[in-house]
């Protein structure tokens, strides 16, 4: 997991979500496939999840956009976009429920029965 510090703050919610998005697209490695978190975003089982990143078979990104959201150019240009429902969340506590399902995804990957508990 890599934050992004956003070291600059704007009074537009939308110029904060650009600078934000530019940080983003220009620190992916090898400019990779990337998938974003927005509740508009196809709401997704740990296993569908999993089938998910299994079916990738290549470096993908996880993004979590900043307080005012994801601007629209990251959102387009996304491969995907993954909801956990409706409601919204601390970045703390999503950060923390994406390396949940994560490691949820990584007990079915090798069998492991935790996710069935």
């Amino acid at each position: 997991m890599i934050p992004i510090e956003s070291k600059k703050t704007y009074k537009r919610a939308e110029d904060q979500k650009r600078y934000e998005g530019d940080l983003f697209l220009s620190g992916r490695v090898n400019n990779s496939k990337y998938h974003c978190f927005d509740k508009s975003g196809k709401v997704l089982s740990t296993e569908n999840f999993a089938n998910f990143l299994t079916a990738s078979q290549t470096l993908i990104s996880l993004f979590i956009g900043g307080t005012y959201g994801i601007h629209n150019e990251v959102i387009n240009r996304a491969s995907s976009l993954i909801s956990f429902g409706k409601m919204q969340f601390t970045h703390e506590l999503f950060r923390l429920m994406v390396l949940e399902q994560l490691y949820r995804v990584s007990c079915i990957q090798n069998n492991h029965p935790f996710h069935q508990i």
